[in-house]
């Protein structure tokens, strides 16, 4: 992006290339190097926990899931349904050979599409796929296999972590027995949602179809969120008397600013990835048809990048976020020698000295 010049802008072809890699700060010229579905109203009404929204009419073939709320609807089996259901371009129906299915207090196994959440690997890259009929409504044993996922993705040396999902959305939101039967307010969703958030390596949310209420949560607590064109997202907890439970309203304030958060939780919309995109909540919005290989690209590139570097702009963004700028000042003291002694940090200068532009092979050490 060309910035326009203004008054007291820097004279010289670049305004500030960052600290010389001979250190003392001398000037480098010429470099710019920088430190920088919609869900259309069909008559099916599912009713979930966290809130109404409307889904289209063949999520399910059988004509009493047309009419029934999603209490009775979800507890039908799909498969005995008349007929598949439809498959849409942003919903990832590879083979999962070599994948392992995750179920609450699971350590995995190679059980194919069995689980709740599927974690898998490409290169470096952890693929967890959330896969829990009919809507990935979120409940203890949801949580607890995502949190296995996660550890697995750090404990097995993954750079970096791509969360999907397998369903026909990413994420409805809570499941409606667990917040009527008061299991939800006795779980630690703070907790939950931070644990997933300072997992040390970087996320990416791909997000398509719903993410409501705790579904858009979940990818709020990921480093970047990737959306597809038509998907349809929002806190929506107040259209039940409820309030976002996980943290929504806190991460949407400080992504884009207490009234756009207020705004977001109060009215309890859906909204456009576009506009959330806009807002500052949504980092780019890609066509439904490109989604999963924008997002696994985006995550390949996070893989290849200086792990420990990203891991330490991830501990000061978050600190900030919950304990403001000074906080995140003096815990930039804290993470800086793991930086300076990285391998990572030791390559790139090398290559920065030999070519004069950044071209470094990261190992993530």
């Amino acid at each position: 992006m060309a910035w326009p010049r203004q008054a007291g802008a820097s004279q010289t072809q670049t305004f500030c290339a960052g600290q010389s890699a001979k250190g003392g700060g001398a000037p480098i010229r010429g470099a710019a190097l920088a430190c920088g579905f919609l869900l259309r109203r069909h008559r099916t009404r599912c009713r979930t926990a966290m809130h109404w929204f409307q889904l289209p009419a063949n999520v399910w073939s059988a004509p009493e899931a047309q009419t029934r709320s999603c209490d009775d609807a979800r507890r039908l089996n799909p498969p005995e349904m008349s007929g598949p259901p439809p498959v849409h371009p942003w919903v990832d129906q590879s083979p999962l050979d070599g994948a392992y299915a995750l179920d609450a207090n699971d350590t995995g196994t190679p059980s194919g599409q069995d689980g709740i959440v599927i974690f898998e690997r490409e290169g470096d890259v952890a693929l967890v796929k959330l896969n829990k009929p009919p809507h990935n409504l979120l409940e203890p044993a949801m949580t607890d296999a995502l949190e296995v996922a996660f550890a697995r993705a750090v404990e097995t040396g993954c750079r970096s972590i791509l969360l999907s999902s397998r369903m026909r959305h990413f994420c409805a939101g809570a499941d409606l027995d667990a917040t009527a039967s008061g299991t939800l307010a006795k779980m630690d969703l703070i907790g939950f949602l931070q644990r997933i958030e300072d997992v040390p390596i970087p996320t990416v949310a791909a997000v398509h179809g719903a993410a409501l209420g705790g579904g858009f949560e979940l990818a709020l607590a990921c480093d970047l969120i990737i959306a597809a064109e038509t998907a349809q997202i929002g806190l929506v907890e107040t259209t039940l008397g409820l309030f976002p439970l996980m943290g929504g309203v806190q991460r949407a304030a400080a992504g884009a600013g207490r009234a756009r958060a207020k705004e977001i939780a109060m009215l309890g919309r859906r909204h456009t990835s576009a506009a959330l995109e806009r807002w500052g909540l949504v980092n780019k919005v890609v066509a439904d048809d490109a989604l999963a290989d924008a997002a696994l690209s985006l995550a390949r590139q996070l893989a290849a990048g200086p792990t420990v570097a990203y891991g330490a702009v991830k501990r000061i963004a978050n600190h900030t976020a919950r304990y403001g700028v000074e906080a995140g000042d003096a815990l930039t003291a804290d993470v800086a020698p793991a930086v300076w002694s990285s391998a990572d940090l030791e390559a790139g200068l090398r290559s920065f000295l030999r070519t004069g532009s950044p071209g470094a092979v990261f190992t993530g050490t």
